[in-house]
Formats: structure tokens, sequence, C-alpha cells
């Protein structure tokens, strides 16, 4: 019978747990503060993460329309009948910028109050979720658009 020899992170964590338990039996009075302390660092960084998530999904879903418009009309300026081929990418500009609304609303159900806020929430989730389902069909379809006027012109 072979003999294993412990690996050095799991003498650290074993360590780190036992420091918990030992520390945790000793400050169970002040555990109440850092709880407050938690739930106060909570309420004021969710928020932030929320909005800041939504202004990155916002600005991505701008950026790629804006981009996606330029490349659209420069399309048709060369040629008025040849397809443009920007349909795949503008969906998935909206399909990252649904995703990090998505997130943001996620984010948000953590610091919920009443069962309204719930709903709401839901059906916010369940509108952006069929928003970026449509969205990636979209892309589909309009991959096989170009794959389809590639085979033509050949």
């Amino acid at each position: 019978m072979e003999k294993h020899e412990l690996n050095p992170l799991t003498i650290i964590l074993v360590a780190l747990i036992a420091t918990a338990i030992i520390l945790g039996g000793f400050n169970t009075v002040g555990m109440e503060e850092v709880l407050h302390f938690f739930e106060n660092a909570t309420a004021t960084v969710f928020p932030l993460v929320a909005h800041l998530l939504e202004l990155i999904g916002v600005g991505t879903i701008c950026f790629g329309s804006i981009v996606i418009a330029t490349w659209f009309v420069k399309a048709k300026l060369k040629d008025v009948y040849k397809p443009s081929g920007t349909a795949p990418f503008l969906a998935r500009y909206l399909t990252l910028g649904l995703e990090f609304l998505i997130g943001a609303e996620i984010i948000k159900t953590s610091i919920l109050r009443t069962w309204d806020e719930l709903l709401l929430l839901l059906l916010v989730i369940v509108g952006r979720g069929l928003l970026g389902f449509i969205g990636h069909l979209e892309g589909r379809w309009g991959r096989l658009e170009d794959n389809k006027s590639d085979v033509q012109q050949r």
C-alpha cells in the first residue's frame, strides 16, 4: 500500500476552516454586527452593480445598432440589390445586450421587498428572454440566408 502525501492546499483549507470554527465560537456575540454590516453592504452594492450591468447592456445594444446601421448603409450604397448580411451581427449585439440586462434583473432579485416587485421582475425576465431567443433565431436565419446567397453566387 502506497502512502499518499497531503496536498499543501488541502492543509491550508483545513487550517482555515478550523480557524473559522474556533473564531466563530468566540465571536458569536459580534456576529449580529457582522451580519448587519453585510446586509447594509449588500443593499448598497447590489443596486450599483445592477445599474452598471444595465448601462453596459444598453450601451452594447446602442453601439451595435450604430455599427450595424453604418455597415448596412455602406453595403447598400455599394450594391442596392446585394444582401447586406448585417442581420446576424445585429442579432449578436442584441443578444449580448439582453444578456447583460437579464443579469441585472437577476441581481435585482436579491433586493426585492414585495411580491409585486417579484412578479414584475419575472415578467421582465420572460420578456427579455423571449427577445433574446428571437434574436438568436434571427442570427441563425441570417447565417442560413448568407450561406444560400453564397451558394447561389458560385
